[in-house]
């Protein structure tokens, strides 16, 4: 039986055909399956292998623990199932300097697993008894500090579009649609706009959001957009009665991303951190309605965010 060599192949963020159910994988994907297969069919000592494929489609290269099949190839690795590893480049293993050195310097070598990164012209064959060298180490930090620029100008960019009132969530409130025209751009659902005066009028006039969220659902009402259950519940009901969208003023910003690599994780972010622009949509429900209704359900203050008018 022949040996075996591993392919790994990552993508940072999936192509939006497969984000649409369209497509089974990104293009650039399978562009990476055909270079790294043509690699080993070219290369003497490992055209005879039998290739064993572990694909991360649309996973960030500064996670390591969350990426399923990067996982499920080092726990292979560990069970001897293969002795090579075949990447595009060093940036497609992972993106975080320390725990790429990790793996590629201290993990990989202890296992006697071969390492090559094509693009990059690696071959830890070549190091043997060695570290891979200071070209190595210094391609290896560029990829990290090229993912946190990246990031940085990503997060620069949303800002400077939310301070625009434009919409950068990825699904849009209840009660509106995207525009077909500029994603960016919310428009009146006119299903969902007499739900969310149903809403207004019922909290209004005094009514709990248990016993809205009875009448919802006993009215066969759909508050989930993904299919046919009907959920209505205290805090679906709230969330609608609370956010200003309904009057026009669009908030974003309401969460931020936190810590790096695996750790990184989405939290609250405080209230002066908002991003509040006000007659950005239009009303479905009126100021007074709103206030009205919200009178009815107090909630403690919070510090004002960034208004831009």
């Amino acid at each position: 039986m022949s040996d075996k060599t591993a392919i790994y192949i990552r993508l940072s963020e999936a192509d939006v055909t497969v984000r649409n159910g369209i497509a089974n994988e990104s293009n650039s994907i399978s562009n990476q399956r055909i270079m790294l297969c043509t690699y080993i069919k070219n290369h003497p000592d490992l055209k005879d292998n039998e290739i064993i494929e572990y694909v991360d489609d649309g996973t960030s290269g500064t996670l390591f623990q969350k990426r399923t099949e990067f996982q499920r190839m080092m726990d292979d690795a560990e069970k001897g199932v293969f002795k090579c590893i075949v990447v595009k480049d060093l940036s497609r293993l992972g993106r975080d300097y320390i725990e790429v050195g990790y793996y590629t310097e201290i993990v990989l070598p202890s296992l006697q697993i071969r390492f090559i990164a094509v693009a990059d012209n690696l071959d830890s064959d070549d190091y043997k008894g060695t570290t891979n060298g200071m070209d190595y180490a210094l391609k290896n930090l560029l990829n990290q500090f090229y993912s946190a620029d990246i990031s940085k100008k990503v997060k620069t960019s949303l800002k400077a579009l939310q301070k625009k009132g434009e919409y950068v969530g990825s699904i849009a409130p209840y009660g509106y649609m995207k525009d077909p025209n500029n994603k960016h751009k919310l428009i009146v659902n006119k299903k969902e706009t007499e739900t969310v005066k149903i809403i207004f009028e019922m909290a209004a006039q005094g009514k709990s959001c248990p016993q809205i969220a009875k009448y919802l659902n006993e009215n066969g009402i759909q508050s989930n957009r993904q299919n046919n259950i009907c959920r209505w519940n205290t805090k679906t009901v709230i969330k609608k009665i609370r956010d200003e969208i309904y009057i026009g003023t669009l908030v974003q910003g309401r969460t931020e991303k936190v810590g790096t690599g695996d750790d990184k994780k989405t939290v609250d972010a405080s209230p002066d951190k908002w991003i509040k622009i006000e007659n950005a949509v239009e009303p479905i429900v009126s100021k007074g309605l709103f206030e009205k209704a919200n009178a009815n359900f107090p909630r403690h203050k919070h510090p004002k965010s960034v208004q831009v008018r």
